[in-house]
């Protein structure tokens, strides 16, 4: 089924644990293979430029020379008033450098119709994440990975989505419980559903789900 869906134009990075990013340069590979000549953007937080030049760097020296001549690789970090812009790496794919507007959030793409949003969303400390907005006409979704809650500013951002998809790591009661043990940035769906009040989806789906919660079930 994969193979009906046509070669993407952006890869959108919420954060930069392991995880969630590991799978990139094989995702490189193949668009190499399956779509010579295009030109591929990749927004995430600060941090996804060296991220995919180290990518490149440490894969065996055929392949990256063989993804470095058909795609055309561009990275748009997610940037704060403070973060520095740096220069592209020799060698590297080309970069750019985004920051929000006066409601805090990340405009990453805007034309013909369609636009992306990106707004912060709370997970782990020193851990930059987002959420996105993805806009065609009238149609609206916001996609959230692992997060714990968001503040005012992405309220706006998400508000009135066709469909949200939310992660709902922890089960009902576990919340406290990981909190003191570690941060581990995730939400009950209890907590998704108090976001999802104030965001007011039409339809809200549910991710993500740890392999603990076992047989549980949702009320």
């Amino acid at each position: 089924p994969s193979a009906l869906l046509p070669p993407p134009d952006r890869i959108c990075l919420t954060h930069l644990h392991f995880d969630h990013v590991a799978g990139l340069p094989g995702t490189l590979r193949r668009l190499a293979d399956d779509a010579p000549g295009r030109t591929l953007e990749i927004l995430g937080p600060p941090g996804s430029y060296d991220l995919v030049a180290s990518h490149l760097r440490f894969v065996a020296p055929p392949d990256r020379r063989y993804i470095r001549d058909r795609v055309d690789m561009v990275v748009a970090e997610l940037l704060s008033g403070g973060d520095a812009v740096r220069p592209a790496r020799d060698g590297g794919p080309r970069r750019r450098a985004l920051f929000p507007g006066p409601d805090g959030i990340w405009t990453a793409m805007e034309g013909d119709g369609a636009r992306i949003r990106a707004a912060p969303v709370r997970h782990r400390p020193r851990v930059p994440t987002f959420g996105y907005v993805l806009e065609e006409g009238r149609r609206r979704a916001a996609v959230l990975s692992d997060n714990c809650g968001w503040g005012a500013a992405a309220d706006e951002a998400f508000a009135d989505a066709d469909v949200m998809v939310n992660e709902a790591t922890l089960g009902h009661g576990d919340a406290a419980g990981h909190r003191r043990r570690s941060p581990t940035g995730h939400s009950t769906a209890e907590m998704v559903a108090a976001g999802a009040s104030r965001a007011r989806p039409r339809v809200l789906v549910l991710t993500n789900f740890s392999a603990k919660l076992g047989g549980a079930t949702f009320e």
